[in-house]
């Protein structure tokens, strides 16, 4: 693959951070757009976006601790050692999400709409930072014929792999798409409030089933099994979530629907 995408004598820009770091630009820029079309202050995008860097971070560190605990066994503080590398994305959204929605609620804000404009803008930033994971060769896939498969130089074995990085990044374009449509559908028919965060349901929902599917695939360590892997059961848990969310929303916008009917 391609791990350094600049190398010169007094700078190296790593593939994987560029495009991280680019994903995270993508995702803030549309969601401050957005957000600022909705009404939000500045001041409010920017305890948002506060909570976003800080509990991202902490957050896929807490995951990465989870599925590579074999690591910390001799020395638990390790875990403190973050510069020394070890993040899984997914513990990002799985602590910032739940930190933002309890910011909106204690400021009184609405949390629709902000669950809305993440559901659309969290998938266009991933899937830059699943680009980053295929120009590094980390995150590959099983074994498999080379008529599917790439080889990974970082292994040394000259084995085909599944770019399980590419499918993933093309699965999250697709997401994006999907998601943009619908929140460009509820701009159409005004907003209506008892559906807000309708595109968040539906993002928890597929991609809890695309990540799912792709680590059927994965031929890296998943770190310990519990049956499933780490990342299977929080997408299984994302997915139930999702669909939890997406029933109380259309139960909540029948009941509106009755209410002014009456």
């Amino acid at each position: 693959m391609f791990p350094v995408l600049i190398e010169t004598n007094s700078i190296t820009i790593h593939t994987y951070f560029f495009m991280a770091a680019l994903g995270f630009i993508m995702a803030m820029g549309l969601g401050s757009w957005r957000a600022l079309q909705e009404g939000y202050d500045l001041d409010t995008l920017l305890d948002i976006l506060l909570i976003v860097i800080f509990g991202g971070f902490i957050g896929a560190r807490i995951v990465y601790v989870m599925t590579e605990p074999q690591e910390f066994e001799q020395d638990p503080l390790k875990a403190l050692y973050f510069w020394r590398g070890g993040l899984v994305w997914y513990g990002g959204p799985l602590l910032c999400i739940p930190l933002c929605v309890l910011y909106g609620y204690l400021r009184g804000l609405p949390v629709g709409p902000g669950l809305d404009i993440a559901g659309c803008s969290i998938p266009l930033g991933h899937m830059f930072g699943r680009i980053g994971c295929l120009g590094y060769g980390c995150c590959y896939g099983r074994m498999c014929d080379p008529t599917w498969g790439l080889v990974f130089p970082r292994l040394g074995d000259g084995i085909p792999r599944y770019p399980t990085q590419a499918i993933e990044a093309l699965g999250l374009f697709l997401l994006w798409l999907i998601g943009e449509t619908l929140y460009r559908r509820e701009a159409r028919t005004g907003f209506q409030a008892p559906q807000r965060g309708l595109v968040m349901a539906y993002y928890l929902v597929a991609y809890g089933i695309l990540r799912f599917a792709t680590e059927c695939l994965r031929g890296d360590d998943r770190g310990p099994e519990y049956l499933l892997s780490v990342s299977q059961w929080i997408s299984l848990s994302g997915v139930i979530v999702g669909l939890a969310l997406s029933r109380f929303l259309y139960r909540r916008l029948a009941r509106s629907s009755l209410a002014s009917a009456t």
